[in-house]
């Protein structure tokens, strides 16, 4: 009896070393094949060390078979260029104005399907991102996944607002209290030159209204509209500030009078702007005694900022690994990445309160700044987007600023001035073939 009990302990010792020896394999991940998965960066920041942190690091833990290379739009390397050249990477890091492009590329994967098969949970990002994101399919389906989000705050320099003895804007403030504060700051000390703010331009206002700039029902311009009115009587309202229009009719100043002159008392801008080059002054020990104010808005829109800007992941249609690529995607997604991201600058997806009290905590530039501030203008859904939003639209708007800044004409012309100009540009480019030629696989009857 004693001796038939030692052979079953022998043998059960066996299968249970044999069950340990399967388990390891499968948790090391033996015996996959080892693959390369391109990521393409194009329209946005990131760094060769952020790609290290956010991307390389984490993946190389979860997944030891996976080896990641970056690639970036550059000369020679282009959208275009790689897609003639059969090259097309593996995961597209953009930004939603960016998406359009891509599209008309015929290069990008829906994600539908594969969400369903992988049972991934998209109810954790932050609804806005999604709807907004499936504002640029015909069809509402996801054609990206968010990597992060990129908001606007309102950057100030303590330094300008002590020496004139002027309260920070530290509440949530509508744009004509904001530039009674300028009306303030805007004078000539010292031989040198103070401009309260710098409003960044008519598209970037327009934003905390979700203003479009292209009719979705017409495919004409939408800019001659009461909104939009406003929108550039508050950029006239600040043109006419006495000292802002510098020398040569200089009517914008941004990160460089920010960060460099620091002359300008008030900056809007997005965070991802911004943040990266305080890190570097920081940490090339050069002072900027600065800080961070809720987005100021139009009364009716107060609590809320820009429309979001969404850092994102698209998974290329000519992958060979498609499989692979989307659990990189869907990984960068974890709790885990995203407390990585949130601790680096980077605001989180995620619908997690508890990732806003991580933002930053990793910077040495953000230590004692109000960082909380960030998060009392939400970020608002996207207007229709239109594909001429961008090249279009912006830069015509941005012409019709100037006008008005330089008195070459009023907001009413000037908006009427832009409303036809922008038209006859559209007209012109649909009358011209910008089809791209793609792989005969690839396209679509």
């Amino acid at each position: 009896m004693v001796k038939r009990i030692g052979i079953l302990l022998i043998i059960t010792g066996i299968i249970l070393s044999l069950l340990g020896c399967g388990n390891e394999e499968t948790v090391q991940g033996k015996g996959e094949e080892p693959i390369t998965i391109s990521v393409y960066k194009t329209g946005l920041n990131l760094t060769e060390t952020e790609f290290q942190t956010f991307f390389i690091e984490p993946v190389k833990k979860k997944y030891p078979n996976i080896t990641l290379k970056l690639i970036v739009d550059e000369k020679g390397a282009t959208p275009e260029e790689l897609l003639a050249a059969n090259s097309f990477p593996d995961i597209i890091f953009t930004s939603n104005p960016s998406y359009f492009r891509l599209q008309g590329l015929n290069v990008v994967n829906g994600l539908d399907d594969l969400v369903k098969k992988n049972q991934f949970d998209l109810n954790r990002i932050k609804p806005v991102i999604t709807d907004s994101i499936k504002l640029y399919s015909s069809n509402n389906e996801l054609i990206a996944l968010p990597f992060s989000l990129n908001v606007a705050a309102l950057f100030y320099n303590k330094d300008i607002f002590d020496k004139f003895g002027v309260e920070y804007p530290n509440k949530v403030m509508t744009w004509e209290e904001t530039l009674r504060l300028a009306r303030q700051l805007t004078r000539t000390e010292g031989g040198i030159n103070y401009v309260g703010i710098d409003l960044t331009g008519p598209t970037n206002i327009a934003r905390g209204l979700s203003l479009p700039l292209i009719d979705p029902q017409t495919g004409n311009a939408a800019v001659q509209s009461e909104p939009w009115v406003r929108v550039f009587q508050l950029l006239k309202e600040s043109y006419e500030i006495p000292g802002y229009i510098g020398e040569n009719g200089r009517h914008t100043y941004g990160n460089k009078a920010f960060l460099q002159e620091r002359n300008l008392a008030m900056l809007p801008n997005w965070l991802g702007g911004l943040i990266g080059p305080l890190q570097e002054l920081s940490q090339q020990g050069t002072r900027l005694n600065w800080d961070v104010a809720p987005l100021p808005n139009f009364p009716e829109a107060l609590g809320t900022g820009r429309e979001i800007d969404i850092h994102s992941m698209m998974l290329s249609k000519l992958s060979p690994h498609k499989e692979q690529a989307f659990q990189v995607m869907t990984y960068m997604l974890s709790e885990e990445v995203q407390k990585i991201i949130a601790n680096s600058g980077r605001m989180s997806v995620l619908d997690n309160p508890q990732l806003e009290k991580e933002f930053g905590t990793e910077l040495e530039s953000l230590k004692g700044k109000q960082i909380e501030n960030v998060f009392k203008a939400l970020p608002r859904k996207l207007h229709i987007p239109s594909e001429f939003d961008k090249d279009v639209a912006t830069k015509k708007l941005e012409d019709a600023a100037k006008e008005v800044a330089t008195g070459k004409a009023d907001v009413n012309s000037a908006l009427r001035n832009v409303q036809s100009a922008i038209d006859k540009e559209i007209q012109s480019l649909k009358a011209t073939d910008r089809t791209i030629s793609v792989p005969a696989e690839e396209k679509k009857p």
